[in-house]
């Protein structure tokens, strides 16, 4: 429906408007290539990058030719209102900006090795996930007794044996990797005597590397990832080198302008988020720990703030 009105009726395999039949027909990983009418004409054409991005090419023919299909990559609709660009994958919703899911896996615990928040295990070309709770192997790829459907047999067939190549591979790395946690527990376990020696060496090396600061990019990548500024191509705007207040400016400011750099962070001009960075410490700013280093502020679109210093 489109302001109460119905305006199409999804069917297996395409939908049906104004009284005329379109359908989709699609790849090994599901996602919808072409869109084809009753007459047999092509409206509509897809490529995809690995994790969903639609080619630019795609965009400007699907745009001549005025197809408004909204179910794309993965078979899934997406969600453009407000500049959203996301996938509805039923269980959670998959934002094209950052390649991840806004939610976590609720099945996370299955594979604890592997954050919850990307999408098919962070191996698109591979994986499928038809609704955002748990992702699997492509149907057919290096699996005995289900059949492979390639466009071109040749081709399958040689994606197939490197498939099988790569899975032989890992299962080579995993047994490997197994059998090391073997020595290491068996020499973990010889040395009873020395437990709480090594044990409390162990704590104290833990929490050494917890004091320890971060480095300029770690702290700038948790920046990003609080705020979540749009980049520049999705309306994000660059926070010039002379933005920056001149008390705040010191040697690693002049650094930073000497090799070249161009901006301190990224605001969103149509929201409260962004990220700057202060390079430099200025502790007569005020008694704040983080005014002793550089550090980065960010503000995510709620308004929210944090401080994240490096060393």
């Amino acid at each position: 429906f489109e302001n109460n009105v119905l305006d199409r009726i999804f069917v297996d395999g395409g939908y049906i408007k104004g009284g005329v039949y379109y359908f989709y027909e699609t790849d090994h990983l599901g996602d919808n290539r072409t869109v084809i009418n009753q007459s047999g004409t092509v409206v509509e054409r897809n490529d995809y990058y690995p994790f969903g991005m639609q080619m630019a090419h795609n965009q400007l023919t699907n745009s001549a030719s005025g197809s408004d299909n909204k179910r794309k990559f993965g078979g899934k609709e997406l969600d453009v209102m407000g500049g959203l660009n996301t996938y509805d994958f039923e269980a959670r919703p998959y934002d094209l900006n950052y390649i991840n899911f806004w939610t976590p896996d609720s099945k996370t615990e299955k594979k604890p090795w592997i954050s919850p928040y990307v999408y098919c295990s962070d191996n698109p070309v591979n994986r499928m996930d038809p609704d955002g709770q748990q992702d699997f192997a492509i149907p057919g790829v290096g699996i005995p007794g289900v059949p492979y459907w390639p466009a071109d047999p040749k081709t399958g067939q040689a994606m197939v044996d490197l498939v099988k190549k790569v899975g032989n591979f890992i299962k080579t790395v995993v047994a490997a990797g197994i059998a090391q946690q073997a020595v290491t527990l068996e020499r973990a376990t010889s040395g009873k005597n020395d437990q709480k020696t090594s044990q409390t060496k162990g704590e104290n090396k833990t929490q050494d590397k917890k004091d320890e600061p971060d480095t300029r990019g770690q702290a700038q990548n948790k920046a990003k990832n609080h705020a979540k500024v749009p980049r520049e191509s999705k309306g994000g705007e660059n926070i010039e080198m002379d933005e920056l207040n001149e008390s705040s400016r010191g040697k690693n400011y002049e650094k930073m302008k000497e090799d070249g750099a161009k901006s301190l962070g990224r605001r969103n001009p149509n929201g409260k988020n962004k990220y700057e960075e202060h390079p430099d410490g200025h502790s007569d700013a005020g008694d704040a720990t983080h005014h002793d280093s550089g550090h980065f502020h960010s503000t995510n679109a709620k308004g929210e703030t944090k401080i994240f210093p490096y060393k």
